[in-house]
């Protein structure tokens, strides 16, 4: 048991996290920035069994991620897990512009920064925790659909393997789980066998990254 927060919960992946965790018995806390949704998520998970608590943010905004998340270790306690997949618009490659690769990049990489900062000093005081990260196909690879988020996944990529060696002697566990195609029963995986590989990946600590469906259409490494 532990407590949970997922940043940037969403319908399918986020909150089939959400909901896997829950039922391992860790108290968990949804952060997204429409209060109506987390409280329909709050109510789902609650149905279920799972305790689970709301507090609205915006990922990009590091004032309002920061304060979210000293809210959720008021009031669950020490966070033992983060996982952090926000969602949001993207742009071709033709299509991006400054404005756009910076908007992803203050969403997937800055918000994802603010959050460990804000999580991992409690961490390494206990000499324990689980940073967990949900990335896509373009962390990894060129895939020039998603243009700007290739960009703020890529560097955040990089950064989260950073911190797994940086973190690992200090007993917190950095792991990434990268999404290649499509979330869908059809594509040959679903939220909740997402959901799985995080759970095996705080269990085991055994490599810091995991690779789940196929390369997109017209993709080659």
């Amino acid at each position: 048991m532990g407590n949970t927060v997922v940043v940037g919960v969403g319908p399918n992946v986020g909150f089939a996290i959400a909901r896997a965790f829950g039922r391992e018995g860790d108290l968990i806390g949804l952060v997204a920035r429409s209060e109506s949704r987390l409280e329909h998520f709050v109510r789902e998970l609650k149905a279920e069994g799972i305790k689970a608590f709301a507090f609205p943010a915006d990922a990009s905004d590091p004032a309002q991620l920061t304060d979210a998340l000293e809210c959720a270790g008021e009031i669950l306690g020490p966070i033992t897990t983060l996982e952090y997949s926000p969602m949001g618009p993207f742009t071709s490659t033709l299509e991006t512009t400054p404005e756009s690769a910076l908007d992803a990049f203050r969403r997937h990489t800055l918000g994802a920064i603010t959050a460990v900062r804000a999580v991992a000093p409690a961490m390494e005081k206990a000499g324990d925790g689980t940073l967990l990260f949900t990335t896509g196909a373009s962390a990894q690879l060129p895939v020039p659909m998603l243009g700007s988020v290739g960009i703020a996944q890529a560097a955040l990529r990089s950064h989260l393997l950073c911190l797994h060696h940086e973190f690992a002697p200090k007993g917190i566990f950095v792991g990434n789980v990268c999404i290649h195609g499509q979330v869908s029963p059809d594509a040959g995986f679903s939220p909740d066998e997402i959901a799985d590989l995080h759970l095996a990946m705080r269990r085991d600590r055994d490599k810091p990254e995991r690779v789940i469906g196929q390369l997109p259409p017209g993709i080659s490494v």
